[in-house]
């Protein structure tokens, strides 16, 4: 099973030789990785060099390939086509499902959402948690009075003060916030692919500009769970999304452990049972298939 996530922050080229990514600069092999080990490829360097048989052959063997902008946060992501044998049935279903059953499935999300964002609240020994476990409680289908929104705005403010604003690019843990929300998010639009869906074909995100609208539902969970992982990052002083040290330890965020039905995994296998059960919830009509994340502390 693929496991690594590989980083690039220098200029060179990479190629496939031989079942194996291989890296050069000025000529010389610096890094050679059997293509089988890899699950992600970061590309920050703009004057990285990608073949197209390289964007091609990890297409076809399902790796994650995320690029960067000139502030060094994930911009662009390279995913299959087309991955899946019976697409166009769960395409069919998937553009089918009814508004009660989307406003069902948001609900579930948002409340699953909201609960980690107590826990972690719980975590810090922060009363204000109290105020969303209640929110929680009195999610209505599809969330029609934003609850999630309340939730938000009561959590980042007790999480980083009264004037943080998630909007401040000038805010140190928004860049790290910013970085590993983008590549959770790039891993479950690879997941969807490969299961078939369409990632623009939102449940309640809908913006028709975004071709990642599910994404953007699945991920709210997790959420809370990246924001743990960074604060924890943050408070040892590594705040500098610039440092290739920094990068490296968001990375490994796909490592960091979850309660998924009832079972201590990491984020990248929670990722796989999220879909699968979408699959399962969408087939049985029923939301409650639909198994989310929970977070928990080790």
């Amino acid at each position: 099973m693929s496991f690594r996530y590989i980083h690039f922050s220098d200029y060179g080229k990479l190629n496939i030789k031989d079942n194996r990514l291989v890296y050069t600069k000025d000529d010389k092999e610096i890094i050679d990785i059997p293509v089988d080990d890899i699950s992600a490829i970061v590309i920050e360097s703009r004057q990285m060099v990608l073949t197209s048989y390289l964007i091609s052959y990890c297409a076809s063997h399902d790796i994650l390939i995320i690029f960067c902008d000139e502030k060094h946060l994930p911009n662009a992501i390279a995913i299959p086509f087309h991955s899946f044998g019976r697409q166009r049935l769960r395409v069919e279903k998937q553009i089918s499902l009814s508004l009660p059953f989307k406003k069902q499935l948001w609900a579930r999300i948002v409340r699953q959402k909201i609960i980690n964002q107590a826990k972690l609240l719980d975590k810090l020994n922060n009363e204000t948690s109290i105020q969303l476990y209640s929110l929680a409680d009195d999610i209505k289908s599809g969330d029609s009075d934003n609850k999630e929104g309340l939730a938000s705005k009561i959590y980042f403010r007790s999480l980083f003060g009264e004037n943080f604003s998630r909007e401040d690019d000038n805010h140190a843990v928004n860049g790290l916030l910013n970085y590993a929300y983008s590549i959770v998010r790039g891993s479950i639009s690879r997941t969807l692919v490969a299961h078939g869906f369409i990632p623009s074909l939102g449940i309640f995100h809908k913006n028709q500009y975004n071709n990642f609208n599910l994404s953007d539902d699945l991920i709210e969970p997790y959420r809370p769970i990246i924001d743990s992982y960074v604060i924890n990052l943050f408070e040892n002083g590594m705040n500098n999304i610039q440092s290739k040290e920094v990068k490296f330890e968001l990375l490994k965020i796909f490592e960091y452990r979850v309660l998924h039905n009832d079972k201590k995994i990491n984020i990248k296998q929670s990722v796989d049972v999220l879909v699968d059960t979408l699959v399962m919830s969408i087939n049985a009509k029923d939301p409650k298939r639909l198994l989310l994340p929970e977070i928990i502390f080790l």
